[in-house]
């Protein structure tokens, strides 16, 4: 991967005679290899985070990628959705509640625009 918190994403070769053939130009059978940037890994990590019961852990969140959550979420909106009690931020995690986890993609929607 390159940089801190950077990272590829790649797609396998579906069609058994296109892979052997991307293996014997390449190497291996991946037909698409993308590089995925450090911002782009903490948008996913808040997308997948908010999903889980515990939420997402800020300090290895600031480890993994070098700024905090709300350096990274839309700083307004999290206020809001705060205050509304869908999302409880606390100094360790970021976490959606009860009533938030019925509503995660329309919080994330809010948090990432």
């Amino acid at each position: 991967p390159k940089g801190a918190g950077g990272a590829y994403a790649h797609m396998q070769a579906k069609r058994p005679e296109r892979w052997l053939d991307l293996v014997d130009q390449t190497g291996h059978g991946l037909s698409d290899i993308e590089d995925v940037s450090p911002a782009e890994r903490a948008i996913e990590a808040i997308m997948m985070g908010l999903r889980l019961r515990e939420g997402i852990d800020k300090a290895a969140f600031n480890r993994m990628f070098g700024q905090t959550v709300e350096a990274t979420v839309h700083q307004g909106s999290l206020n809001n959705l705060s205050s509304e009690g869908y999302i409880e931020n606390t100094d360790g995690f970021l976490r959606a509640t009860m009533k938030g986890r019925l509503l995660v993609n329309h919080l994330l929607e809010k948090l990432l625009a």
